[in-house]
């Protein structure tokens, strides 16, 4: 096992859910001297011309008539935890603009909150004219704005801890606002395109993918959908488009988390989804081990271990040893391991109690083999583990599974 240095308690995985569906500008950090899209210059240039004219078909589609508004519930696993509602109108005859786009972002979870308004004015092309938007994650609340004239951009944020910054830019392909929201509408036609708002780090990439990922979080998709890759400017994050063959939007994972994002119809607000997958057997076992973790509970988790075959584990020769040496690693393993063990993942499973098993049962990968099972958790960033199971029979003949073996990575 390695050693793991002490980590923060609190809610991390909710504070990295918070970043792509409130706010993803880089406040507090500075975007760079040039005012140049951050690393435009190492992009690929035809990519952000396909940006810019999926934004254009997009535009001539709108000129036809607005789109309809579109409503997205926002849930951990199953869980309801929130929504996205977007809204795009016919600009006033008088206006510079073609269309105006608001949307609305609020999602609640445990005692935590964020909440994110943004409203802006587009050209035909999608071309951002002026954007402003207000967002509040954690009860701290951050102010951006955008204008553009005349060939060039203006963007402003007080950085959300009173130390304000700016930054002005060419008009370049693939500038555009609201980018997360953009395939809701449709997904293009071009396999792999780029998009670049002020005050990012990084271009946003979106490239079609020939399937979904292993290991994709959620139900299984269903048969015959389109996969798209999604990688917001800047973030370290992944995130899993689907979409009919004809490009409609299906739904929105991360790759990081148990996150998803759907679009529904208004009766569906505030209500949970009924399309989890059920959970193995060894990996509801397993939950049950790590909720007791959480909660410090020192004789539930010892419950659901089998120590000896921990030991035996650890002792490949196990039979060759000398009584000694397993007797005083089953005593390690029962106190010194175990409190350790208990230790590390109350720090690292830092979902609520509500949200336990939505946060975490999609993220548990499971391989079974006859009586024994291997069952895998990535919180990228954060934590990394193998846990190894097998079944016993209980005397009136009913199978339990124990956990033996442990590896994991905590950073």
């Amino acid at each position: 096992m390695k050693r793991h240095r002490p980590a923060a308690r609190g809610s991390t995985a909710l504070v990295l859910s918070l970043l792509l569906f409130a706010v993803r500008s880089a406040a507090g950090q500075s975007p760079g001297p040039t005012g140049d899209p951050p690393a435009a210059a190492d992009a690929d240039s035809a990519r952000l011309a396909c940006g810019q004219a999926w934004l254009e078909r997009l535009g001539r589609t709108w000129a036809g008539g607005p789109p309809p508004e579109r409503l997205f519930g926002l849930y951990r696993g199953r869980r309801w935890i929130g929504h996205v509602r977007c809204a795009v109108r016919a600009a006033p005859a008088d206006s510079a603009a073609r269309f105006e786009i608001t949307v609305e972002h609020v999602m609640r979870e445990a005692d935590a909150e964020s909440t994110r308004r943004s409203r802006g004015r587009l050209s035909a092309a999608l071309m951002p004219i002026d954007w402003e938007c207000e967002s509040t994650i954690l009860g701290k609340t951050t102010k951006e704005a955008l204008h553009a004239r005349e060939g060039r951009v203006h963007w402003e944020s007080d950085g959300g801890d009173g130390k304000p910054f700016t930054l002005d830019a060419s008009v370049l392909p693939g500038l555009a606002v609201e980018i997360e929201r953009l395939p809701g509408f449709g997904l293009p036609a071009d396999a792999d395109l780029a998009l670049f708002r002020p005050g990012e780090l990084g271009v946003s990439r979106l490239t079609r993918l020939s399937r979904a990922p292993d290991g994709l979080p959620g139900p299984p998709p269903l048969a015959g959908l389109a996969c798209w890759e999604f990688v917001p400017g800047g973030l370290p994050f992944r995130y899993i488009i689907l979409a009919s063959p004809e490009g409609e939007f299906v739904e929105m994972r991360s790759l990081d988390s148990a996150l998803r994002l759907l679009p529904i119809a208004q009766e569906a607000f505030g209500k949970d989804r009924d399309d989890a997958p059920a959970l193995a057997d060894p990996v509801g076992a397993l939950l049950r081990v790590l909720r007791a973790a959480k909660r410090g509970e020192r004789a539930a988790v010892a419950a659901g271990w089998d120590l000896p075959a921990s030991v035996r584990a650890m002792f490949p020769d196990f039979a060759g040893q000398d009584q000694a040496t397993p007797a005083a690693a089953l005593e390690y393993q029962r106190t010194r391991y175990l409190d350790d063990w208990i230790a590390v993942h109350t720090q690292r499973l830092s979902a609520p109690e509500p949200l336990f098993e939505d946060h975490y049962g999609p993220l548990l990968g499971c391989t079974i083999d006859g009586a024994e099972a291997v069952v895998r958790l990535y919180l990228p960033r954060v934590f990394e583990a193998v846990y190894k199971l097998h079944r016993i029979s209980d005397p009136g003949g009913a199978g339990r599974w124990l956990v033996y073996d442990t590896r994991y990575d905590a950073r």
